[in-house]
């Protein structure tokens, strides 16, 4: 599945994967605002070492036969396990010459295609090492996943083999040290998909309580139970709402909000203008000071601004408080003049526009690298609207103006903390295929020579579908690359060792 599309990943790269995996990040700043609780959050209690029937795995029996090889779950030997990490990890730097870890993850066999297929998976980074989640592939759903927390020097602390796909990972940044994760699954029923969702201990693997289980422990209201559907993860916080398709009123129905650092509860009202609206229709955001954001589109503009911002159980729309909590945006300007990168306030104000033209074509458009926005642009040719002269420049973030470019086209990988994975420059148009990868430090534009990663497809990002079993993601200090049904992690140079590790998940 990896080989036979190689040419095709060559036009056709994205940066960032189509994933169903969510992972809750940290803020990089806080700043200081009214609460966003109507109450002070009440702490659901740590998860305990005992298991009942019903949450007891079996270490023998497989759970489900869509997965060769088959699931087969496992607890770690001790719930009271703490994992400490080296302190590289948290900074996005230059990686070994070789992957430290190869994960072989089990291919999925669905109930319309009998031959092997690579199936959904990705990567969230927990304390020690990588909490890992398999599912069935788009094009062939069944109802089973898995989950496995792995530790950087290959050892699998748990599997969990669950029987219904898996919808997500929630996890607390792991500066925080968290204990915990929240695990989503989902199945199909007649009247759409419903979910569920629950917590287990990152140590053991060991259930700590199904949502549902910890809102009654809370003593929250009652029309927190039914919260299941998740309407944003970041910042260490989820928000949770009735089914997408179920009307709101207002009156009755409310928002779960879940700290994954402390596993605080509380509970917040709807905005009023979404009474009679399907939930679904809600988008949210995290501030930058934990507040929660009604998001939208202004209507002059087509900027996507915070509309309100959710204070003490009441949703304000004061500017002044929405700039606060709510930093320059910067992106693409979906407008009636064009399509050109630009960054607005959170009042919808636009600060700069960028002299760059974007490609019209799949594959990398921009990315953010500390103070730096790194971009592709190139120049249309008059009757054909095809990109000519491509090249790669970088953006002051704060002022939208060029401060290096580099000519050619280049695939770029991710990026962070100053500097980006890129291939050498290629004429896309002529045949050429890009022949390694190496490090540009974002700051000026220069591309090492050295150290370089040979491959094409090491640190890409499949599109158009391609992006669901060939994708690359950065966490922290760790570059995790999945392709097909293998998944190769990358540490920093100093925690890598000469020979990697293959690890078997199942």
């Amino acid at each position: 599945m990896r080989s036979a599309r190689s040419s095709r990943r060559v036009a056709c790269l994205l940066i960032g994967a189509t994933a169903i995996l969510f992972a809750a990040c940290a803020a990089d700043e806080r700043t200081t605002s009214p609460s966003t609780t109507e109450a002070t959050p009440t702490t659901v209690p740590e998860p305990t070492t005992s298991t009942t029937a019903a949450t007891t795995p079996s270490t023998t029996t497989p759970i489900d036969p869509h997965f060769e090889p088959e699931c087969r779950e496992r607890l770690g030997t001790e719930s009271s396990l703490t994992f400490a990490d080296d302190p590289a990890l948290d900074t996005f730097g230059v990686v070994g010459s070789v992957p430290a870890l190869a994960i072989e993850l089990p291919t999925a066999i669905t109930d319309s295609d009998p031959s092997e297929q690579a199936p959904i998976a990705n990567a969230v980074r927990i304390p020690g090492g990588l909490l890992v989640s398999v599912s069935s592939p788009s094009t062939g759903w069944f109802p089973a996943g898995m989950v496995a927390a792995v530790d950087v020097d290959g050892t699998v602390r748990w599997v969990r083999c669950a029987q219904d796909a898996v919808a997500g990972v929630l996890v607390a940044p792991a500066a925080t040290a968290p204990d915990r994760f929240l695990l989503g699954t989902f199945h199909y029923e007649d009247t759409g998909f419903r979910y569920r969702w629950e917590a287990f201990s990152l140590a053991d693997g060991r259930s700590a309580g199904a949502l549902g289980e910890l809102v009654s422990v809370a003593g929250l209201a009652d029309v927190a139970a039914s919260n299941r559907d998740l309407l944003v993860a970041d910042r260490g916080i989820a928000v949770f709402g009735p089914a997408l398709d179920h009307v709101v009123d207002i009156d009755t129905d409310g928002l779960l909000r879940l700290d994954l650092a402390t596993w605080g509860l509380s509970t917040t009202s709807f905005p009023p203008e979404f009474d009679d609206h399907p939930a679904g229709e809600l988008q949210l955001q995290i501030g930058t000071d934990g507040s929660l954001l009604r998001m939208g589109q202004q209507l002059d503009t087509g900027l996507r601004v915070p509309q309100s911002v959710e204070v003490g159980g009441e949703w304000v729309t004061d500017p002044d408080l929405r700039r606060a909590v709510w930093g320059p945006t910067v992106d693409v300007q979906w407008n009636s003049d064009g399509t050109p990168v630009g960054s607005w306030d959170a009042a919808g104000a636009v600060l700069w526009t960028a002299d760059v033209q974007l490609p019209g074509r799949e594959g990398f458009m921009f990315g953010r690298s500390g103070d730096v926005l790194v971009a592709a642009s190139c120049r249309p040719e008059e009757s054909t609207g095809i990109c000519q002269d491509d090249e790669l420049v970088g953006l002051d973030v704060a002022a939208g103006r060029r401060v290096w470019s580099l000519p050619g086209w280049r695939i770029v990988g991710p990026m962070g903390d100053g500097i980006a994975y890129v291939t050498d420059s290629v004429e896309l148009y002529g045949g050429e295929t890009p022949s390694a990868w190496f490090v540009l430090d974002t700051a000026t534009g220069v591309v090492a020579d050295t150290p370089s990663w040979p491959g094409v497809d090491l640190f890409s990002t499949g599109c158009c579908g391609e992006g669901e079993y060939h994708h690359t993601t950065a966490l922290g200090g760790i570059i995790v690359a999945v392709s097909g049904a293998t998944m190769s992690v990358w540490l920093p140079a100093a925690l890598t060792s000469a020979d990697t590790v293959h690890v078997a998940i199942e």
